[in-house]
């Protein structure tokens, strides 16, 4: 299981470098390794006040950083929140979240940091899963979009890459466009 995060990370970091010129800013793409080695790192230390986890620690463990290690490399969306403006006003919920998630990681660091980090690695599943319910309710689940919520393709941008009137096609298009003999 070490083998496999270590892996997703370095696939993680590798797709960063590799699309951060091309990427939406207000997203990352896949869990930010940071947050999966806070997850896994809150849960050690949170198992390390126990005396005994048995089996049952050892597997959640496992899970946690199997968990971890699959957000990393997944297509998810989540927020960077780099959109957020320093000068900008503040809600009355904002100005008292702040101040009692520091009070709660003074009294409970091990649990808070947590739960904080663990809330931020399922948003990104949980707002998709919601976005499918909502968009089978409504009947439009014919319609792909990427992470930024925009078409992956048009019908037309298909078709151009099917001639090869464009280069801007998926690398699969491109790669098996270039093969057929004409």
């Amino acid at each position: 299981m070490c083998f496999f995060y270590a892996a997703a990370a370095a696939l993680r970091l590798a797709r960063f470098n590799s699309r951060a010129a091309t990427q939406d800013k207000h997203y990352f793409e896949g869990l930010p390794s940071p947050s999966a080695a806070a997850i896994v790192a809150a849960l050690v230390w949170l198992a390390s006040d126990q005396t005994n986890i048995g089996l049952p620690g050892l597997i959640l463990a496992f899970v946690v950083t199997a968990v971890a290690g699959a957000l990393m490399i997944s297509r998810f969306a989540f927020n960077s929140f780099k959109q957020v403006a320093p000068g900008a006003r503040l809600r009355f919920p904002y100005i008292v979240l702040v101040p009692l998630a520091f009070v709660l990681i003074f009294l409970h660091p091990s649990i808070t940091l947590l739960a904080l980090f663990g809330s931020y690695a399922l948003s990104a599943p949980t707002v998709w899963v919601f976005r499918k319910l909502r968009r089978r309710s409504r009947g439009t689940t014919t319609k792909r979009e990427s992470i930024s919520g925009n078409p992956v393709m048009s019908t037309q941008s298909f078709s151009n890459c099917v001639t090869g009137k464009t280069s801007s096609c998926p690398w699969p298009q491109r790669f098996f466009t270039s093969l057929i003999v004409t």
